[in-house]
């Protein structure tokens, strides 16, 4: 009590002090006031549109005419039907004139998330202006709460994300996740579009649901403009504020708004599947060298800032280039950011099929052509699963050249393992192989044509080589065995010619190693003690000599065999050559049908 006591004093005599303080000087009849006329009316406007960051018109900002507003609508109308009205040509001038600051910070963040969205919608089949629809519900904030507890970029109240699979929990709201929140959006708009069969009306539908639509239809007709003026006042400028935002992102170069960049790691993005079991937010950004800032901005479905261990086959979003490292993919991802060029990267995925390419191009209106060049691939290149490719922001000129890069062997370089015999081991009784190469044929009929190096028959003589080694080079074991397999041929036909010579004189029987000769030689009764020794020794000499040869031609045997079954081998090889340029060309053909993928293929491209 004492002490409020004392406070109150302390207070009085402080606001005395200051009342005495006041000087006498300040004007004290309204003679000495300022005027308060037109001009300064206009001049505490403007300072306070400063103050409350609400730019006034520039006269320097673009100006166009309703004509042209008409014909860029009558150009964005396809599927959806714009229209221009005096509300939507106000919110127009508003979004490029008054918050210019606010509109280019929105436009750098679709940088962020408008890939995505093409991807689902394209999937969908529904049109691309559909994208625009985040930023009148959330102006792509992905943690945005409305009065109603809508949250997320589509703003899904509870029951109605639980209606379309998307779960809500203390730890986690997927309600939040880009990837699930737009793949539910859209898959409720779609199912919209087929009940009403106008996406004016479809949209409408999604603002304030579909009970109220329903009931006015029945008695007015499916035309929104029609039923807008029974609809609440928030959905009857709902439809007008989504042409008016779609208009002004289609076209902002036009009106001069430049995008407020955003960091490279929160625009090319992939996913990891994590094992099961609990996680920190902080303790994942300190593993993957990341800021912890930058895994709750990719990750903003966990609203604890943990992973806990009762969520099943959880997923992180993370910068490419981590993902890239983890998945050993860092040098695909270097080369990509290395191309020296001014078209930025818009986004990056990583392809398994032919049918994710043709997805590719369907949701980002590109050709093959554009991938090839963006990518500075060869026009016959073949893909190989997990493959990075780029998808950049502006379209390949039609007489552009490039430099391919290096990229992996393609099939055409693929070599078929064959064996060749060059020589004889005596003493290990084995041959002496050399490796050989055949390289695939390209197509199928040059597979038909395809020439396999077979090995040489035995005994036969080598054409002789044109080129000559180096003297000082020293000889490889190949070329010693080869030598030394000379070298004994050599011995052993002179040793054969002695023998013969000196049994007979006939130069019919030099050139023949038979045993009738030696029995001949054997059976000479008349010769003396001194010619039999002689005699025995040559035939010891002569019966050692055919064994040898008989052991010679059990080996060749042996080898023709062995190669028998090698080229066996090539045989089949070949077949699989054959196989696979059959493979080749169905994909080709496969390759020309843009086939929309399963839902599980969409699943593996957005993991």
């Amino acid at each position: 009590m004492i002490l409020r006591v004392n406070l109150f004093i302390i207070c009085t005599v402080f606001i005395t002090s200051i009342a005495y303080a006041i000087p006498y000087n300040l004007p004290t009849t309204t003679d000495e006031l300022p005027e308060w006329d037109e001009k300064t009316s206009q001049a505490l406007v403007e300072n306070m549109g400063k103050w409350l960051n609400m730019q006034s018109e520039d006269p320097n900002h673009p100006q166009f005419s309703d004509e042209h507003y008409k014909q860029s609508f009558l150009e964005m109308s396809g599927a959806i039907n714009f229209k221009l009205t005096k509300q939507i040509k106000a919110q127009i001038l508003y979004r490029t004139n008054k918050i210019r600051s606010a509109t280019e910070r929105t436009l750098g963040l679709t940088e962020m998330y408008f890939p995505i969205f093409e991807e689902y919608l394209s999937k969908k089949g529904m049109p691309r202006a559909i994208k625009y629809l985040t930023i009148v519900e959330s102006n792509l904030n992905p943690v945005a709460k409305s009065h109603a507890s809508a949250v997320g970029l589509w703003q899904f109240i509870p029951g109605t994300g639980r209606m379309y699979g998307l779960k809500v929990a203390s730890y986690a709201d997927e309600r939040s996740d880009t990837h699930k929140a737009t793949d539910a959006a859209t898959t409720m708009l779609s199912n919209l579009y087929k009940r009403y069969g106008d996406w004016c009306l479809a949209l409408a539908a999604y603002n304030c649901g579909p009970g109220r639509i329903d009931r006015l239809v029945k008695s007015k007709g499916y035309n929104y403009w029609v039923v807008r003026k029974y609809l609440p006042r928030e959905t009857q400028n709902y439809v007008p504020f989504f042409m008016a935002v779609a208009y002004t992102y289609e076209y902002h170069a036009l009106h001069e708004l430049k995008a407020q960049r955003v960091e490279q790691d929160l625009i090319l993005t992939d996913t990891l599947h994590l094992a099961a079991g609990y996680k920190s937010l902080s303790s994942l950004a300190t593993k993957y060298g990341v800021t912890r800032d930058m895994v709750k901005r990719l990750n903003p479905v966990y609203i604890k800032n943990y992973i806990p261990s009762s969520m099943k086959n959880p997923i992180l979003v993370l910068p490419a280039r981590i993902v890239a490292q983890e998945r050993g993919l860092m040098d695909q991802y270097n080369r990509l950011i290395s191309i020296n060029t001014e078209n930025p990267i818009k986004c990056v995925r990583r392809i398994h099929t032919l049918q994710d390419i043709n997805f590719l191009m369907q949701a980002h209106q590109c050709t093959l052509e554009d991938i090839l060049f963006w990518n500075r691939l060869p026009k016959n290149y073949k893909l190989q699963a997990g493959d990075i490719i780029a998808i950049r922001k502006y379209y390949a000129p039609k007489d552009a050249k490039y430099n391919v890069a290096k990229t992996r062997e393609e099939i055409a370089s693929i070599r078929i393992h064959s064996l060749k015999v060059i020589g004889i081991d005596h003493q290990k009784e084995e041959a002496v192989t050399s490796t050989v190469y055949a390289k695939a044929a390209p197509s199928k009929a040059a597979a038909n044509n395809l020439k396999i190096v077979a090995p040489k028959a035995m005994g036969t003589t080598p054409k002789p080589s044109t080129r000559t080694a180096p003297a000082s080079k020293t000889p490889t074991l190949m070329e010693r065995v080869s030598r030394d397999r000379s070298r004994t041929r050599r011995i052993r036909g002179k040793q054969t010619q002695r023998v013969i010579g000196s049994t007979t004189s006939t130069p019919t029987q030099k050139s023949k190693v038979s045993v009738p000769a030696v029995r001949a030689t054997v059976s000479a009764p008349t010769a003396p003690k001194t010619a039999k020794k002689n005699n025995t020794t040559t035939t010891t000499k002569v019966i050692a000599g055919v064994e040898q040869h008989s052991q010679q031609l059990a080996r060749e045997e042996r080898i023709k065999l062995v190669t028998k079954q090698q080229m066996q081998a090539t045989t089949d090889c070949l077949k699989d050559i054959r196989n696979r340029v059959d493979q080749i060309d169905a994909d080709n053909k496969a390759k020309k049908e843009v086939k929309l993928p399963s839902r599980t293929r969409a699943r593996n491209i957005r993991n």
